[in-house]
């Protein structure tokens, strides 16, 4: 007699066959736990500066130093944990947001769908990066002034309030798809007997949405959220390339990218400087898209292989 298995065990089995989900999910987690480990065992300060400028990789400096004379190795790990983490935070608020007002204007429907969705569409017609842009610049010119007067900015306050102002940028943009996909869910969720059953019964609109329509679109959130990190590590990577995210001395996988295209020059071509950051994001954008592709072949309810 063959065991009948849950939908969870059959999801993780149908993942197991995706072996290119399953090598990318090992390497995120081996990377993750890396950097996360490594200003521990180590002493060398990603932003000390030393007479050994653009030095090529050596067994001291593995991937060599930059222009102020600074370890690129340690430099890149610690701006790895800056885009993974603008990644992470990113696509939370794309999650919150997009799912709660994907959820409502799908049950709701009627007029209030219609508005909400308008509004939607209203952000999708914008440039998402200039929208970041824009958004970033006029929340800090609104605020640096303030900041300044009261004697906030102190020390690492003023790379901690950009960096909350990244949050929001990428965040209010990153949740138009997530809201749109999970509309699309609820509005055929809404109809389903368990819902109408527990309407008759008396639950209110914000019960059956948060006890009964959120849970069976998770499956679907958890894989847009999963493609959502690479795209809001990619537009950090080239907020900071443009100078705008990540400052220096602080690091993302971006402004590091930046550093070495501006050592690239007709006498001298630092290569070490470019190559390894860059071959990180590649290898980081590659591995999370092939993990949300395996989690979605996986959650998908068709797919009954």
């Amino acid at each position: 007699m063959s065991r009948i298995l849950s939908p969870s065990r059959l999801a993780f089995r149908r993942f197991k066959k995706n072996r290119l989900a399953v090598i990318s999910a090992v390497y995120l987690v081996l990377l993750l736990v890396f950097i996360l480990i490594y200003p521990f065992f180590s002493d060398v300060d990603p932003n000390e500066t030393s007479e050994f400028i653009n030095t090529a990789p050596s067994l001291s400096h593995l991937f060599g130093t930059d222009d102020h004379g600074r370890d690129l190795f340690s430099r890149t790990l610690y701006g790895t944990r800056i885009s993974f983490l603008v990644g992470s935070v990113g696509a939370l608020v794309s999650l919150v947001i997009g799912v709660l007002w994907g959820a409502t204007a799908g049950y709701l429907g009627g007029k209030i769908d219609s508005i909400m969705m308008r509004f939607v569409d209203v952000l999708y017609s914008l440039p998402s990066i200039v929208f970041v842009i824009a958004l970033m610049t006029s929340l800090e010119g609104i605020t640096q002034q303030w900041f300044s007067e009261t004697g906030l900015l102190q020390g690492n306050s003023g790379h901690i309030v950009r960096m909350l102002f990244l949050f929001i940028g990428l965040g209010a943009v990153s949740w138009l798809t997530m809201a749109r996909i999970v509309r699309g869910q609820v509005l055929s969720l809404r109809e389903m007997a368990f819902v109408e059953a527990s309407r008759i019964l008396g639950a209110s609109h914000l019960r059956i949405i948060l006890r009964h329509i959120i849970p069976n679109i998770a499956g679907v959130a958890i894989v847009y959220l999963a493609l959502t990190v690479p795209a809001i590590i990619l537009n950090e990577s080239f907020l900071s390339y443009l100078g705008i995210g990540v400052q220096p001395p602080q690091a993302s996988l971006g402004s590091l990218i930046a550093g070495g295209a501006g050592q690239i020059n007709p006498l001298k071509i630092y290569w070490w400087t470019i190559l390894y950051p860059t071959s990180l994001l590649v290898t980081v954008l590659l591995s999370l898209n092939f993990l949300g592709d395996g989690l979605r072949d996986a959650l998908d309810p068709r797919n009954v292989k």
